[in-house]
């Protein structure tokens, strides 16, 4: 990044449209030319590339986690058992003596609709009886809350599409995953042999 802002200037523009062939438009007016596109533009990406054929995910969510005070020196811990009101749980430290522990509610309970809010009330009701049962540890009151947006159906992962000139990227947690995206689409861009793709790839 820091190579592409000092040696390369990239520009900065609103796109408002793209096409098959890889002419980008923005919002001023102007249209860009490319041999190869690609769309990683997060929860603007559905309606950027819809009329391109390529359908991505677009319904978002609202979801919550909780920092707790406690001992912060287990491994990070993902649990795809249900219990209460949870579908999953999942845990890790944050910084000495922080616990953080997320949980996933079923869709009623977390629906855009809701509002934020509610989520985080329904979220931290069943996040601390999920504590004081099983993670006796902690101080079951919570220190932090963080909250965010995420896609419904996707959980973590990468989703790929192709339509002509445009690559389109989407998923969930990306950044984790930031060198493999990098080491695909490049390789698909120039046109060599892409990498192996794992099962949550989209074939282009």
């Amino acid at each position: 990044g820091e190579f592409l802002a000092t040696h390369v200037g990239p520009e900065r523009a609103q796109v408002v449209a793209l096409d098959a062939g890889g002419t980008v438009h923005t919002a001023d007016g102007g249209t860009l030319a490319a041999d190869a596109v690609v769309v990683a533009a997060g929860a603007g990406t559905p309606e950027l590339v819809a009329p391109l054929g390529v359908v991505v995910p677009a319904v978002l969510e609202h979801h919550a986690r909780f920092t707790f005070r406690g001992p912060a020196d287990a491994p990070c811990h993902l649990d795809g058992r249900p219990d209460g009101a949870l579908a999953s749980t999942y845990q890790h430290r944050t910084r000495p003596g922080h616990w953080a522990v997320g949980g996933h509610l079923p869709e009623a309970d977390t629906a855009w609709e809701l509002g934020a809010d509610e989520v985080a009330r329904r979220s931290r009701a069943a996040v601390v009886d999920h504590v004081v049962r099983h993670l006796p540890h902690l101080d079951p009151e919570p220190v932090e809350e963080l909250r965010c947006t995420p896609t419904r159906g996707l959980g973590d992962g990468v989703g790929r599409a192709r339509a002509g000139a445009v690559h389109v990227i989407w998923g969930e947690n990306l950044a984790k995953l930031a060198p493999r995206i990098a080491e695909r689409v490049a390789a698909e861009v120039v046109g060599d042999t892409p990498v192996a793709g794992g099962s949550e790839d989209h074939a282009p």
